[in-house]
C-alpha cells in the first residue's frame, strides 16, 4: 500500500525495485527500474524499464468471495436436510404449494414482497410500532431466505418425475438444489430464476400459512 513518488532531482546509480499501490517516477534512474504496483506514472528516465500489475489484491476479495458464497451455499442446503428432517409434514406443506396455481403464487409473492417493504417503513417512522416493525421484518426475511429451499425441492421431483425416478425426500431436495445452484450461475437466466424462485418461493410460504392457520395459531376447527 500506499505511494512512492521519486523526484525530478532524484538520481538513482543502481537498479531500484520499487512494490507499492501506486508509483510516481520522475527522477532518473541509471539502472533497471522494476515497479510492481497497480497505478504506475513514469515521466523520468530509466536504464530499462519493468512494470507488472500487481493483481494479487484484487484476487483476494475475488476469491474470498467465492469462499464465503461456496459455505453460505452449503449452510442453506443442511438447513434444507434439517427441515425435512425435523418436520417433514410442514416442510412438504409448503413444498406442496410450489407445485400448484405457480404463476398466481409467484405474483402474490412479489406483490407481498413490495408490500411488506412498504409496510416496514410505515411502522418504523412511526417509532412507537418498531417493535413490531422489526418482528413483522424478521418474519419477512426469514421466510424468503427459505423460499429457495422449497422451490429446490419441488424442482427435483420435478426432474424426478420426467426421468420417472424414484427417491427419498432428501434426494429430491439434494438434485433440485444443485440445478437451482447451476442456473444461479448462468448469467441472465440468474436474474430471471434470482426472482421467480423467491416470489414462487415466499408466495407458497404465504399459501401454506393461509392454509395451516388455524393449526398455527391453535384455533379450533371450525
Amino acid at each position: 500500500g500506499g505511494t512512492v513518488n521519486i523526484r525530478k532531482s532524484v538520481i538513482i546509480g543502481k537498479d531500484a525495485t520499487i512494490r507499492a499501490g501506486s508509483v510516481r517516477n520522475a527522477g532518473t534512474v541509471l539502472g533497471t527500474l522494476s515497479v510492481q504496483s497497480q497505478s504506475v506514472e513514469n515521466t523520468g528516465s530509466a536504464g530499462a524499464f519493468e512494470v507488472k500489475s500487481d493483481q494479487s489484491r484484487d484476487r483476494l476479495p475475488i476469491w474470498l468471495f467465492f469462499l464465503v458464497a461456496i459455505l453460505l451455499t452449503m449452510g442453506w442446503f443442511i438447513i434444507g436436510l434439517l427441515l425435512i428432517r425435523i418436520m417433514p409434514v410442514r416442510f412438504l406443506q409448503v413444498e406442496s404449494e410450489v407445485r400448484t396455481n405457480r404463476i398466481v403464487k409467484c405474483v402474490v409473492g412479489l406483490a407481498a414482497i413490495i408490500i411488506s417493504i412498504i409496510a416496514f417503513v410505515l411502522l418504523a417512522i412511526t417509532i412507537i410500532l418498531l417493535p413490531l416493525a422489526l418482528v413483522l421484518g424478521g418474519l419477512v426475511l426469514i421466510s424468503l431466505l427459505l423460499a429457495n429451499l422449497f422451490v429446490a425441492s419441488s424442482l427435483g421431483r420435478i426432474i424426478f418425475g420426467y426421468m420417472k425416478w424414484n427417491g427419498k425426500e432428501w434426494q429430491l431436495y439434494t438434485l433440485g438444489f444443485l440445478a437451482l445452484c447451476i442456473l444461479y450461475i448462468i448469467p441472465i437466466i440468474n436474474i430471471f430464476t434470482f426472482v421467480i424462485s423467491f416470489c414462487l418461493g415466499f408466495g407458497a410460504i404465504l399459501y401454506a400459512v393461509k392454509n395451516n392457520w388455524g393449526a398455527i395459531t391453535g384455533s379450533p376447527q371450525s
